[in-house]
């Protein structure tokens, strides 16, 4: 069972989405935190949606951006400690 799910989505591609809606339906997948990683253009389409997910990421992004992100959505122990010092 993975602890985060990361999906690089173009809004057009219905089987993302579907795949959300799957995970969240599914009792042992509906508590994974989900990222969605777009590009400038689907970000702004992505804000129309009504997609279950817990954050997202524009195309391009930074590696401190990114772990940033999965630190806010999982328990790692020290992951604070190096988010700041970047």
């Amino acid at each position: 069972q993975p602890d985060l799910v990361v999906l690089d989505l173009e809004l057009f591609q219905i089987k993302e989405m579907e795949l959300i809606s799957l995970l969240r339906l599914d009792w042992l997948t509906r508590t994974i935190p989900i990222i969605i990683v777009t590009n400038l253009a689907s970000q702004s389409k992505l804000a129309t949606t009504n997609l279950d997910y817990d954050a997202s990421l524009v195309k391009p992004y930074s590696l401190q951006e990114l772990e940033r992100v999965i630190c806010s959505l999982l328990p790692i122990p020290g992951c604070e400690l190096s988010v700041s010092v970047f």
